[in-house]
């Protein structure tokens, strides 16, 4: 049959679009009501396989089953986002053995970003505090990985810079399966 996966705040489908999981049962959803119809194009001239999307707040959002993957991409960071409110209902939905994808932005990185007036915008985290939160709601954490960006000029010089001179990333991927 396939695995089913849940796509957080999907944005404009980019996961469907470039991973082409025809074997997997994507239900995505986001708040903004433009990606609807953008949703319902993707799929009729199959540039994205079989999928469901729906318009929802993150804090609103009841999941109908639960998931082999929840992909939570870039929420996060936002500071009218806070993990530790809404991790839990993520892991909820989430099979035994299930796998947790998420990207967050780490506290140490703080002060860099702030020097160049970059991070207003931003919630940051201790990421040994998220990393005992989701072991104590029973998930064990497989990878966290550093994020040197995908843009490039000044802004990949100095995430690289801050990696290669600090061990520290602006941002990080959690990867962590349901016990």
């Amino acid at each position: 049959d396939g695995i089913e996966i849940l796509n957080v705040a999907s944005g404009p489908f980019a996961m469907e679009f470039y991973l082409q999981l025809r074997n997997a049962r994507i239900t995505s959803f986001d708040r903004e009501p433009r990606l609807a119809a953008l949703h319902r194009n993707l799929t009729a001239t199959g540039l994205i396989g079989d999928s469901t999307f729906q318009v929802e707040k993150v804090e609103a959002y009841i999941a109908p089953r639960a998931f082999d993957a929840v992909i939570i991409n870039d929420l996060f960071y936002s500071k009218h986002v806070d993990f530790y409110a809404l991790i839990d209902t993520y892991i909820a939905n989430l099979k035994p053995g299930g796998l947790l994808y998420f990207d967050i932005q780490d506290a140490r990185a703080g002060p860099v970003w702030r020097a160049f007036g970059k991070d207003s915008e931003y919630r940051r985290y201790d990421l040994s505090d998220v990393a005992r939160k989701l072991k104590s709601r029973g998930m064990t954490v497989s990878a966290t990985v550093p994020v040197l960006g995908i843009k490039g000029g000044f802004d990949r010089i100095l995430r690289n810079g801050l990696w290669h001179v600090t061990g520290v990333a602006n941002s990080y991927v959690f990867v962590a399966r349901k016990d």
